[in-house]
């Protein structure tokens, strides 16, 4: 059967033996056998007397290491004091049944816990203390006293599951993201919604801008590879301005914020506007010799290499046009860049239009002076 404390084959009792100097009421420490008085309950000691048993009246014990007598001893009077060992059910938990402690419990190695782990309350862990899930460690979850980590150490994909998942700010009262199953996520700027995905696309709210300063990239590169029912790459939609009768499908804006062009439309009507107000120009004289440059220029008959149909069509080659009209075309003829890749010449038709509305002028002038005489 189990025992709780002192072994009966040690016994149970210790015995304390004390000799007395005059008038002396309290003995402690080391007795005449180098033993230490210690006991746990005055109410399991026993105090003898030159023999005789005293009465818990005639001493005080409370200390645990002292008894003091009420009236001082006769020098050379014997004290002997008998401590019992004190019998009390001990507080552990069993290893079959379990159980709880109500303290703290302090482990200096591993806790290894087969089973699962419930807390009541926090886990407190210090900075760079981390939770590692997985056989590897594949994922850690710590905060390093600045910053505060989600790792995947792993070969597959972090993948956060739910229904709806929501990213708030630290007042847990304005939205940063939201992603709902089956439905938009929608990206959020000062709890305010600006970009959503929908079953079709996709739009903001607010005006949208698309910066990149990378060389050779695009601030906006749309494709249609021509698998879906609309057959436009880039489709504008704008309603009808029933007050000033232009509306402003797309506005360009050099790095100043002022207006360089618009597209426009009115009624079933798309105009392609190019700036052209009198304020913006400086220089303006009348245009001579019209007839002389248009007459430089060297229309051709041509197709386009993509064109497996070799459709003939009217137009110019930009490297010509350049050498009579250079502000009408864009680029260096054979051109290219890093890769060796072509950059392509292009040309802006309508900057030949002034020259040709002169050269009428200038041949009606003409004609007007040979029909006078």
């Amino acid at each position: 059967m189990p025992y709780i404390g002192v072994s009966p084959s040690n016994g149970v009792r210790q015995t304390y033996d004390y000799t007395a100097t005059a008038g002396q009421t309290s003995f402690s420490g080391s007795d005449n056998n180098s033993q230490t008085l210690a006991y746990t309950d005055s109410a399991y000691i026993d105090v003898y007397q030159n023999g005789i048993l005293l009465i818990p009246s005639d001493y005080t014990a409370t200390t645990g290491t002292t008894v003091v007598l009420d009236t001082g001893a006769t020098v050379s009077d014997t004290l002997q004091i008998v401590v019992y060992d004190v019998f009390s059910v001990a507080d552990t938990v069993s290893a079959s049944d379990g159980g709880s402690f109500g303290g703290n419990l302090g482990v200096g190695g591993t806790l290894s816990v087969t089973g699962e782990t419930t807390l009541a309350t926090h886990l407190n862990m210090g900075d760079d203390d981390k939770i590692k899930l997985g056989a590897g460690s594949d994922l850690q979850i710590y905060h390093d006293g600045s910053h505060s980590y989600i790792q995947d150490n792993g070969t597959g994909n972090l993948r956060l599951k739910g229904a709806n998942i929501e990213m708030v700010d630290n007042d847990d009262g304005g939205s940063l993201l939201q992603a709902v199953e089956g439905g938009a996520v929608t990206l959020y700027n000062n709890n305010s919604a600006k970009f959503e995905t929908q079953s079709d696309g996709c739009k903001t709210h607010g005006v949208a801008r698309i910066n990149t300063n990378a060389a050779n990239s695009y601030s906006l590169y749309v494709t249609n590879d021509g698998n879906n029912t609309n057959r436009y790459g880039i489709a504008i939609v704008c309603g009808e301005d029933s007050g000033s009768g232009t509306n402003y499908l797309m506005g360009f804006h050099d790095g100043d914020g002022g207006s360089v062009g618009s597209i426009t439309f009115s009624g079933s009507n798309t105009s392609f506007n190019t700036s052209s107000d009198y304020r913006l120009k400086n220089n303006i004289v009348d245009l001579t010799d019209a007839t002389a440059k248009v007459k430089e220029l060297k229309p051709k008959k041509f197709s386009w290499k993509k064109d497996t149909n070799n459709t003939l069509i009217h137009g110019f080659l930009a490297h010509e046009v350049a050498e009579v009209i250079p502000e009408a075309v864009v680029g260096k003829k054979d051109e290219v860049d890093d890769d060796d890749k072509p950059i392509y010449q292009g040309i802006d038709h309508s900057k030949l239009v002034p020259l040709l509305v002169k050269t009428i002028q200038e041949l009606e002038a003409r004609i007007t002076a040979l029909e006078s005489k």
